[in-house]
């Protein structure tokens, strides 16, 4: 989109990194995780989405911070754990692009820059069994308007089922802390927005109705962002693996 388009004109790429990506947090059972690429790459051959582990990883140690829940094993010093998206858990499922990508990511992890947990499946998102899921951006941005369109219906039937009767009303009523708790947990402006990753600096992309909160939220993973030195742990990793000009 245009934002993305501003960002390499103003910051430029990082070397090394053929597609900048989109990576959205998403909240868990457990803890915030990295959704990679989340629409900014329809089309990605495999090497992008072995540039998508990599920058994933080094954003991880970022997120805890942002969103409450349990700890990830990032947050006390562990490698970043990176699945990628595929219809099945065994290595050769999947399509074309997942099934090449596959081996691409696996040599990754052996850099120690993350652990590879192999293909994960839809349903293992919202369980938090990894940190960083990666995908292409036209997967990745089903997933994200999927998710979103189940939270609202989820927020509908609740309010309808706590309408429903006078008993019902007492029992939301004794419910609201707990409910405002887990409303907290799964609000997006809780975070405000998505970090553009691979250009040289630090870009975070809001969606075009973000109120006040959400503009805060963004600018804290804006700072988190830069304490962390996500761009600088890129290019360090990029860096030190060989090219990737043979993988497609």
């Amino acid at each position: 989109g245009a934002a993305s388009a501003f960002a390499l004109f103003t910051l430029g790429r990082i070397e090394g990194i053929d597609r900048p990506g989109i990576a959205t947090i998403f909240p868990t059972t457990k803890h915030p995780l990295i959704l990679l690429d989340s629409g900014a790459n329809v089309d990605c051959r495999p090497r992008h989405l072995a540039d998508f582990a990599v920058m994933g990883a080094a954003y991880a140690p970022a997120i805890h911070s942002i969103i409450p829940g349990e700890r990830s094993p990032v947050a006390k010093g562990e490698m970043p754990r990176v699945g990628l998206l595929s219809i099945g858990e065994e290595e050769g499922k999947g399509n074309e692009l997942t099934k090449t990508a596959f081996p691409l990511i696996k040599e990754g992890a052996s850099r120690g820059h993350y652990k590879f947990s192999g293909n994960v499946e839809g349903r293992d998102i919202g369980a938090g069994s990894v940190d960083v899921v990666v995908c292409d951006g036209f997967a990745g941005n089903i997933t994200l308007k999927l998710a979103e369109s189940y939270v609202a219906m989820f927020n509908i039937l609740l309010k309808d089922a706590f309408m429903s009767s006078p008993r019902s009303k007492l029992g939301a009523m004794l419910l609201a802390p707990a409910l405002r708790a887990m409303k907290k947990r799964l609000d997006h402006k809780a975070w405000g927005g998505a970090v553009l990753l691979g250009v040289n600096g630090t870009c975070i992309i809001c969606h075009g109705s973000a109120d006040a909160y959400a503009i805060a939220g963004a600018i804290k993973v804006a700072k988190e962002t830069v304490n962390t030195d996500v761009a600088g742990k890129i290019r360090e990793a990029i860096s030190s693996r060989p090219p990737l000009e043979s993988a497609g």
